[in-house]
């Protein structure tokens, strides 16, 4: 089996793909390049240069997309092959700080959220283009199961977000750069009449490893935190298999409900101008991802039991039945869950398209994003290579 410590090693770190790494953001490479037709059909013709051009990618370390980037990148030559095929060389970065990153100039191809990309393009006046849905914003709010906070002891949501502000309670989220941040901000003022910014909110918000959340909340240092089974919550199974915490709400489920739309947590993500010019490159990814992650629904549990040690961490789980308790959760779908930790599709579609450009313009009406956002963002459908 492999030994990998993926976002430690060096191996992890410097290990190139064609002669490079990855990075999940896209890359500032200009300030505004010009707007490309919003949602146009793309050939999928390699790079313009005669040698291989290098594409920077960024990708957070963990979840699946973490397993499946392994697979494609350090485990098989799927990757490197689809972009030289192109014309391209990827340099895959793996780190937390996708949007940053891309935000300060660094990456060519990201997976930040069409969200967060209405937000950046407008604050930043760049152009970018969102080329495929990686995952949907499938987290929520927990707290601990039979403690104070237990809609089963409140009553409802209503009344556990009631009481966490009455009491000034403390709520643990991973980062205010967080995807799922923007989809929070919506829920708590849609749903909750509650208020929940970085500039402004109605109780108390620390930031936390996103994995420790959980266990945080069991030890009372957290009264409610944003997690999800992959980011800590399966981890703390009982005996029989049962999670002891309890979710509060689905930050999806509550915007559905309240006819905003579904929003994605991560979608792939570049500048217009990069993609105008390298539209291969940007093909290419998308083919290479969708083949990983045909490889991982294929079979989950025996992919992640591959390489037991590296995936586990990945998945933040120590055992094969917390496991077994993720893909039941967010890829059977068998649990009360309606929301995947990723697609297993994810090219763009006219639907699709419509669906999201509804939502981010119906969170603009709540000030989540700016109402021009559609100024800065275009949607790009590609055929794989």
């Amino acid at each position: 089996m492999p030994n990998r410590k993926h976002g430690m090693s060096r191996r992890s770190w410097v290990k190139t793909v064609g002669a490079g790494g990855v990075v999940a953001l896209a890359g500032c490479s200009g300030s505004s390049g010009s707007s490309s037709d919003s949602d146009s059909e793309g050939s999928t013709a390699g790079g313009t240069n005669s040698e291989l051009t290098e594409v920077n990618i960024t990708l957070a370390p963990s979840g699946f997309q973490g397993i499946m980037m392994d697979h494609i990148t350090e485990d098989t030559d799927i990757l490197a092959n689809a972009m030289e095929a192109a014309g391209y060389q990827a340099n895959v970065q793996r780190s937390w700080e996708g949007a940053a990153l891309f935000a300060a100039g660094g990456p060519d191809i990201s997976t930040m959220s069409s969200l967060e990309a209405a937000r950046l393009g407008a604050e930043r006046d760049v152009d970018l283009a969102v080329f495929g849905k990686a995952a949907p914003l499938f987290k929520g709010m927990w707290v601990a199961r039979g403690g104070p906070y237990d809609p089963e002891s409140t009553g409802s949501a209503q009344a556990t977000i009631d009481s966490i502000v009455e009491d000034e309670a403390t709520m643990g989220i991973g980062s205010w750069a967080g995807g799922e941040i923007p989809g929070h901000m919506a829920a708590f003022s849609s749903e909750f009449d509650t208020t929940f910014s970085q500039e402004q909110s109605d109780f108390d918000v620390v930031t936390a490893d996103y994995a420790a959340i959980p266990q945080l909340i069991l030890d009372g240092d957290l009264a409610i935190g944003d997690a999800s089974p992959v980011h800590g919550v399966a981890r703390n199974l009982d005996e029989n298999g049962t999670p002891q915490h309890r979710e509060v709400f689905n930050c999806a489920e509550i915007l559905e409900s309240n006819d905003i739309g579904i929003p994605l947590l991560n979608s792939l993500t570049t500048n217009q101008s990069f993609i105008e010019d390298n539209r291969g490159a940007a093909a290419a990814f998308l083919q290479a991802w969708h083949e990983g992650m045909a490889w991982l629904f294929e079979d989950p549990i025996g992919r992640i039991m591959m390489d037991e040690e590296n995936h586990f961490e990945q998945l933040a789980i120590s055992t094969e039945s917390q496991a077994q308790y993720i893909v039941d959760w967010g890829i059977n779908m068998e649990m009360d869950n309606e929301y995947p930790i990723v697609y297993q599709d994810q090219e763009l579609d006219d639907s699709f398209i419509s669906a999201d450009r509804g939502f981010i313009n119906r969170v603009a009406e709540l000030g989540v994003a700016p109402e021009s956002w559609e100024d800065n963002v275009v949607y790009e459908k590609l055929e794989q290579s």
